[in-house]
């Protein structure tokens, strides 16, 4: 399940040990409460469909150059909005 979930663009947050804290690297949204059978792809869009990362549904690896840049694009103006709202 990490690595499925680091492929959906998810990383580790939590603090409290014992939690499933993960937060996009692009929308910075942030999931906890994981299922085994939840599916990081299906649950980063149900939470977060105006995810770029998220709705290309494509891993990192495999990003064009053209994808990549738009997901920084994004990413930086989200990181702006998070910023400026919290």
């Amino acid at each position: 399940m990490i690595l499925q979930m680091a492929k959906a663009g998810f990383y580790y947050t939590a603090d409290i040990k014992g939690s499933d804290c993960v937060r996009c690297f692009c929308c910075y949204k942030e999931l906890n409460n994981w299922d085994d059978s939840d599916d990081p792809w299906k649950e980063h869009l149900k939470h977060q469909s105006s995810c770029v990362f998220a709705q290309l549904q494509t891993e990192e690896a495999n990003l064009s150059l053209s994808q990549l840049e738009g997901i920084l694009i994004h990413r930086e103006a989200n990181r702006i909005v998070s910023i400026l709202f919290s």
